[in-house]
C-alpha cells in the first residue's frame, strides 16, 4: 500500500471533529489544571538561553546539570531542535542537536534524542505538509482544552475534545510522530477521566488513553513527569476494574467467571427493632421523638401517607381518637394505629407475589409539654390536627455463607437495601441535603453500619443486589485491590459515626470509620457522605449532623496503603455577608460550623449557635466590639418565623463605615454546648 492514501485518510478523519470541538470550547479562564496534567513548557525560553550559553563554551557539566534538573524543559528543547532539522536545517541546528543528545544520553540514558532526530530527518515532503496541518489543529485544540478545564469544565466539550484528540493521535501515528501521538493520547485520557469534571466520565476510555500515551512514550524513549503521573493513574483505574479484561477463553477468564457467578439468598423478617436495641447510623433515632419523621393528619376523615412508601399504606383518621392504617389503599382501615405517648410497633405486609414482605414502624403521639430546640410547645392530639411521630423498625435477615446479615429499612420506604436518596430536611442550609441509606448488622453485635452494595465478611468481599424489595438478595463474590481508611478526628465533640462513600464502580459502597481503628476498602476515591457528633444521653443529648459540600476534601486509597481521613477541629464558622451601603447583614440561616476537612455541621439540635459579630475595614487590624445575633427562643418566634428559624441564630444587621476598602466580618462564639469556643476567620 502506498503512503499517500494513509496520510490522506488520517487527515480527513481529523478535520470534522476538531472543528466541532473548537467551536464548542469557548469558556472563561479560571482555576489551574488538577494533577495528573499535561506538562507545559513554562521555562523553555530560560532553559534555551542557559543551555546555549553553556554550549558555546562547551561547558558539558553545565549542560548535563540543566538536563538533569530541568528534564521537562529539556524535552521541549529536544523537540524544537529536532523540528528545525526538518524545517530549517543548518550547521548550528545540528550542533545543538549533538550537544543536547550528548547531555541527555549521559543523564537520562534513553534514545529519545536519537529517535526524534531520526524521525524529523526522514520526514518526507508530503508528510511535512500533513504534520504542519496536524500541529495547527493540535495547538488550537490544546488551547481550547485548557480554556474549558480552567473555566466551565463542560463534560460535553471534554467528550468532543477526547474524540478529536483520538483522531489526532491516529493521524500522528500515520506519519510516525510518536511524541505527538503520545501527547494526543494524554488529552484523550484527561478528557475522559473524572479529574476535571465528575459528572459523566468514561473511565475505561481514560484507562485506554493513558495506556496508549505510555506505550507511545516508551516507543520514543521518553520517561518524564507525564509517564510518572499517568502510570500511577493507570494503576488506580486498572485496580478499579477499568483495565483490560482477560482474553475470552483464557484460563484467567474462566477462573474469573467461575468466581464471579452470582447466587441468590432468601431473606426472612426479623423482630421489629426498638430505638435502643442497636447503635445505628441514623440521625433521627433517639429519645427526641419530636424530630422523628411524621404523619400529619387534620380532623376526622382526613388521611396522609406513611413514610416514603410510594403508593403504599395510608393513615386514616376515622374518629377524633382513632387512626387506622389502610394497607391496600381501598379506603378502609386494616390495622389500628394506637395513639399513645410511647412508641408502639405497627406491623403489616407490603407488596404482592414474590415481593410480598412483612414491614413495620414505630409510632407515637406527642405530649402537651414537649421541648423543641428548648422551646416548650403542645404536640398532643388535637381535634383539628394530629401529629404522629414515626421511626423505622423493620428489617430482614439472611445467611451469607455462614454469616448472619440483617438489613434495616432506615429510610422507611418499604424496601431493604435500596439505593439511598438525599433529603432537604428542616435545619439544613439551603442547597444542603442529608443522605439516608438503610443500615445492616453483620454477624451479630450491637453496632450496625450503613447498608452497602459492597460488603466485606471476613476476608471475602461480596456485591449485594436486593430483589423484590429485599425479600432476597443476589450475591456475587468479588475481588479487587484494597487499602485502608483511618479516621483522624481532631479537637471537639466525639463522632458517633462517620460515613464515607466510594465513587465510580463503588458509588453505592458506604463504610463507617467509627468503631474500628482502620477499615479495609477497595482502592479508589472516597468522599464524606454523612456523620454525627453528639454529647449526653437520652433527652439530655445534643447533636449535629455532619455533611459534605463542594469544598469538603476527598481521599484516595492506594493498594496496600493506609489513608488518614482528617476531620473535626480546629473548627471555623461559615456564613454569608451581605453589604448594602453602610449596612452589613449576616443571615442567621447561613451560619454553620465547618471542620478542618471542609465538612459542615448542620441540624444542631439543642445547641443552636449564638455568635457575636465583629466588623472591620477590609485588611485592617482589630475589629469592632462584637454584637450578639441572638436566637429565637419562644413559641411566638416559632409561629412567626416558622420551625426552620429556630435551628439557626437570628439575622443581624449592623451599621458600618464601608468606604472604598469594603468591610469584613468575623463571628465569635464564647461557649457552644457542643463545640465550645468558636472563632471564625474574617470574611467579606
Amino acid at each position: 500500500m502506498s503512503l499517500l492514501p494513509t496520510r490522506l485518510l488520517a487527515l480527513l478523519a481529523l478535520v470534522p471533529a476538531l472543528a466541532a470541538a473548537s467551536d464548542a470550547a469557548a469558556a472563561p479562564s479560571a482555576a489551574a489544571a488538577v494533577e495528573p496534567s499535561p506538562v507545559t513548557p513554562q521555562g523553555l525560553a530560560d532553559f534555551k538561553e542557559k543551555f546555549e550559553q553553556a554550549r558555546k563554551v562547551n561547558a558539558k557539566d553545565e549542560m548535563r546539570k540543566l538536563v538533569r534538573t530541568r528534564k521537562d524543559d529539556a524535552v521541549f528543547y529536544v523537540v524544537e531542535v529536532a523540528e528545525s532539522i526538518a524545517n530549517n536545517p543548518s550547521e548550528i541546528v545540528f550542533e545543538r542537536m549533538a550537544a543536547i543528545s550528548e547531555a541527555w544520553s549521559a543523564e537520562v540514558r534513553t534514545p529519545f534524542c536519537e529517535n526524534m532526530e531520526r524521525f524529523f530527518s526522514n520526514l518526507s515532503g508530503p508528510f511535512k505538509t500533513d504534520r504542519r496541518k496536524f500541529m495547527l489543529e493540535y495547538k488550537k485544540l490544546e488551547k481550547a482544552w485548557f480554556e474549558n478545564i480552567g473555566g466551565a469544565k463542560d463534560r460535553q466539550v471534554l467528550n468532543q475534545h477526547a474524540a478529536a484528540f483520538k483522531r489526532l493521535a491516529e493521524s500522528f501515528t500515520a506519519i510516525g510522530d510518536k511524541y505527538f501521538e503520545s501527547n494526543s493520547w494524554q488529552f484523550v485520557a484527561l478528557s475522559l477521566d473524572d479529574i476535571h469534571e465528575k459528572g459523566g466520565p468514561d473511565l475505561r476510555g481514560a484507562a485506554e488513553g493513558y495506556k496508549a500515551c505510555l506505550e507511545a512514550r516508551k516507543a520514543v524513549g521518553l520517561k518524564d513527569k507525564v509517564v510518572t503521573g499517568y502510570e500511577e493513574r493507570l494503576r488506580q483505574l486498572e485496580a478499579l476494574g477499568y483495565g483490560e479484561a482477560p482474553k475470552e477463553g483464557s484460563p484467567e477468564a474462566a477462573a474469573a467467571a467461575e468466581a464471579a457467578k452470582p447466587f441468590t439468598v432468601q431473606a426472612a423478617a426479623a423482630e421489629p427493632l426498638e430505638p435502643g436495641d442497636l447503635v445505628r447510623p441514623n440521625w433521627f433515632l433517639d429519645d427526641h421523638f419530636v424530630i422523628w419523621h411524621q404523619i400529619y393528619l387534620q380532623g376526622k376523615g382526613s388521611s396522609a401517607a406513611i413514610g416514603r412508601l410510594e403508593g403504599g399504606p395510608q393513615a386514616l383518621r376515622t374518629k377524633a381518637a382513632e387512626v387506622l392504617v389502610d394497607v391496600d389503599r381501598d379506603g378502609a382501615g386494616d390495622v389500628e394505629l394506637p395513639l399513645r405517648g410511647k412508641p408502639q410497633v405497627i406491623s403489616m405486609e407490603l407488596g404482592d407475589g414474590d415481593a410480598k414482605r412483612p414491614w413495620s414502624f414505630l409510632a407515637m403521639v406527642g405530649h402537651e409539654q414537649t421541648q423543641y430546640q428548648g422551646i416548650q410547645y403542645n404536640s398532643a392530639l388535637q381535634d383539628n390536627s394530629a401529629l404522629i411521630f414515626i421511626a423505622p423498625s423493620a428489617s430482614m435477615t439472611f445467611d451469607l455463607e455462614g454469616t448472619s446479615v440483617q438489613v434495616i429499612d432506615e429510610n422507611m420506604n418499604g424496601e431493604f437495601g435500596d439505593t439511598p436518596g438525599t433529603w432537604a430536611h428542616i435545619g439544613l442550609s439551603e442547597g444542603v441535603y442529608q443522605p439516608e441509606p438503610d443500615s445492616m448488622l453483620i454477624g451479630g453485635g450491637k453496632r450496625a453500619v450503613p447498608y452497602s452494595e459492597f460488603v466485606q465478611v471476613g476476608d471475602q468481599w461480596y456485591q449485594l443486589t436486593p430483589q423484590n424489595g429485599g425479600t432476597s438478595f443476589e450475591v456475587a463474590r468479588v475481588s479487587f485491590p484494597v487499602g485502608e481508611l483511618k479516621l483522624d478526628f481532631g479537637k471537639g465533640p466525639k463522632p458517633s459515626y462517620v460515613i464515607l462513600k466510594g465513587r465510580d464502580r463503588f458509588e453505592n459502597l458506604y463504610v463507617d470509620l467509627v468503631g474500628s481503628k482502620k477499615v479495609e476498602v477497595p482502592v479508589g476515591r472516597y468522599t464524606l457522605a454523612y456523620g454525627m457528633v453528639s454529647k449526653g444521653k437520652k433527652l439530655q443529648s445534643i447533636k449535629a449532623l455532619m455533611v459534605a459540600d463542594s469544598d469538603t476534601k476527598a481521599w484516595d486509597v492506594r493498594p496496600g496503603e493506609t489513608t488518614e481521613v482528617e476531620l473535626g477541629g480546629p473548627f471555623d464558622l461559615d456564613f454569608d455577608v451581605q453589604l448594602e451601603g453602610d449596612e452589613l447583614t449576616v443571615p442567621g440561616q447561613s451560619v454553620v460550623v465547618v471542620g478542618r476537612g471542609g465538612e459542615r455541621y448542620e441540624r444542631m439540635w439543642n445547641c443552636v449557635l449564638d455568635p457575636d459579630v465583629s466588623w472591620r475595614k477590609a485588611g485592617s487590624g482589630r475589629g469592632s466590639k462584637g454584637e450578639g445575633m441572638g436566637t429565637h427562643g419562644d413559641q411566638d418566634a416559632m409561629q412567626k418565623y416558622g420551625y426552620p428559624a429556630v435551628w439557626f441564630p437570628k439575622d443581624l444587621t449592623l451599621r458600618v463605615k464601608a468606604g472604598e476598602e469594603g468591610v469584613e466580618a468575623s463571628l465569635f462564639v464564647k461557649k457552644n454546648k457542643l463545640f465550645g469556643k468558636l472563632q471564625s476567620t474574617w470574611r467579606d
